[in-house]
């Protein structure tokens, strides 16, 4: 089965890369993780898996405390584990489709972390799909859930519907204007954030943000969804613009920025992760002002998960130097366009 990053058209959407979903749940008579014995632990781990088995519409690998560090390390650069979970020394269980758009997360900050992701901006599609494994679930497994709370969570900014709902955006023009942080005072004042390229905690990489709401108490589903899908729309629109006063005020120059990262793309035989990233930024850039023609033939967000070290070295068998050279090599592979 293709993943579900594989499907997308090789360019994709150069500005909204990738939409999240995730719902955080917690059974009604345990204490939050943390707090869990590692029988209890255990025997929730149990009974989410009996659970997922009766997904037949997918299929799922279990990954968990016996999973090696490697694996898990390459699950959280793929965004379908958290570092915590990937780092917890506690029983835990994480079940991926085989697609990677579905992904639940047992006993990490909450009991079940339910995370859907797509391609581009599509969070109502995504959201309508989690709903529906999201009441399975819950007539399984019986969620905490108070009137006036709503689902009872670990961390007060989950308290309510538990949603959080993302979009990975690709903002080089908001970056570089320093216009960045006034769209993320703006955002903050309508109860959204932007964050790094991992998500709470992380820095942005090669100008690319995750836009989330920062807590779901007193908002219903359909609110939250709104809220965020109208801020990234105005922020794809500022960007756009920018995109294309840099364009018009030094055409020469930016042709020269996208054609000399696909240069070193072309024919470097060593290249970093930050590098790549920053490279792959321009290149996106390129595709979406025209001035590339033939976008890669895997997809770029594809391109981005592929070149990460854990990613690249499942088996954490090169060193430094060779996962370089293997990634420099990967990219000449993967990238030969053409120009207009």
């Amino acid at each position: 089965m293709n993943k579900w990053y594989e499907l997308s058209p090789a360019g994709g959407d150069l500005i909204a890369v990738s939409s999240r979903i995730r719902l955080a749940r917690n059974v009604a008579g345990l204490p939050f993780p943390g707090r869990m014995s590692a029988a209890e632990e255990t025997e929730l781990c149990r009974r989410v898996r009996e659970a997922v088995s009766s997904w037949h519409a997918e299929n799922f690998t279990e990954y968990n405390e016996t999973t090696p560090a490697s694996t898990l390390a390459a699950l959280t650069e793929s965004h379908l584990v958290s570092p915590a979970f990937a780092e917890s020394g506690r029983v835990r269980a994480a079940f991926i489709s085989a697609d990677e758009s579905v992904s639940l997360m047992v006993c990490e900050e909450d009991h079940l972390r339910l995370q859907l992701l797509g391609p581009g901006l599509h969070l109502d599609s995504l959201y309508a799909r989690a709903d529906r494994l999201d009441d399975d679930l819950c007539g399984r497994l019986h969620f905490s859930f108070d009137e006036q709370l709503g689902f009872l969570t670990r961390c007060p900014t989950n308290l309510g519907c538990g949603l959080r709902a993302s979009v990975m955006l690709h903002l080089p023009a908001l970056t570089e204007s320093g216009g960045i942080r006034r769209i993320a005072e703006r955002a903050a004042k309508v109860g959204v954030t932007l964050r790094g390229f991992f998500g709470e905690g992380s820095t942005p990489a090669g100008a690319f943000y995750q836009i989330s709401n920062q807590s779901s108490l007193g908002l219903s589903e359909a609110e939250i969804l709104q809220r965020v899908t109208e801020v990234v729309e105005v922020i794809i629109r500022e960007e756009q613009r920018l995109r294309e006063e840099y364009r018009k005020a030094d055409p020469t120059g930016m042709a020269d920025r996208v054609w000399r990262a696909c240069g070193l793309h072309t024919h470097a035989r060593r290249m970093s992760t930050a590098e790549a990233m920053g490279l792959l930024s321009d290149v996106r850039l390129g595709l979406s002002l025209g001035i590339l023609t033939d976008a890669p033939a895997r997809p770029l967000f594809a391109l981005l998960r592929d070149i990460m070290p854990a990613v690249l070295d499942p088996e954490s068998k090169m060193t430094a130097p060779e996962r370089d050279a293997a990634r420099a090599e990967l990219l000449r592979k993967a990238l030969s366009p053409r120009e207009e």
